[in-house]
């Protein structure tokens, strides 16, 4: 194979490895990991020289350009999941439920998730909260099985229920 042809292979390789690392690195500098993100920093700095040498040093070669974009793009792909696998943060879910509570509670349990029942008064009258706190990886698991709880009409547990970026639907006026 020719130069003109591994070279540019080499590079997206390179380039998707260092903005994995980087976004990675970033992600844990603010969950307070400052030495491995220090680490991590070093790597994404030598991978980064290296694969932008062999760009700059052969900018007559359009293809080592082209490599460089796809790297970034797959890049932020591979960070973002690898982000999403390693979150320790927890993740906190409330549902309201216009009753007890007490099967949906005993259904996820079985199911393996923490939760805890909470009584409350709804609009409607008595009303149940049910919480549920996970590891932000289990955030598309537990999320399914919560939507099979959520009143008919009501926003889906991952469009209300999560602490941490809620996006709760406005108020409704009466």
């Amino acid at each position: 194979m020719s130069t003109a042809l591994v070279q540019p292979v080499l590079i997206t390789a390179m380039v998707v490895l260092e903005v994995a690392v980087w976004q990675v690195r970033v992600a844990l500098a603010t969950r307070g990991r400052k030495r491995i993100a220090s680490v991590l920093g070093f790597v994404n700095a030598v991978i980064s020289v290296v694969a932008l040498g062999q760009v700059v040093t052969n900018l007559d070669r359009p293809l080592n350009v082209i490599g460089y974009a796809v790297g970034v793009a797959l890049g932020v792909y591979v960070g973002v999941v690898a982000d999403g696998r390693f979150a320790g943060d927890p993740v906190e879910y409330r549902v309201v439920l216009p009753d007890a509570g007490v099967a949906p509670a005993e259904e996820l349990r079985a199911r393996g998730w923490p939760v805890t029942v909470h009584p409350a008064l709804g609009l409607r009258g008595p009303a149940s909260v049910l919480f549920v706190v996970v590891d932000a990886g289990r955030a598309v698991e537990i999320e399914r099985d919560l939507d099979e709880f959520r009143p008919m009409g009501s926003a889906p547990a991952a469009g209300c229920g999560r602490q941490r970026g809620c996006r709760c639907p406005p108020a409704t006026s009466r």
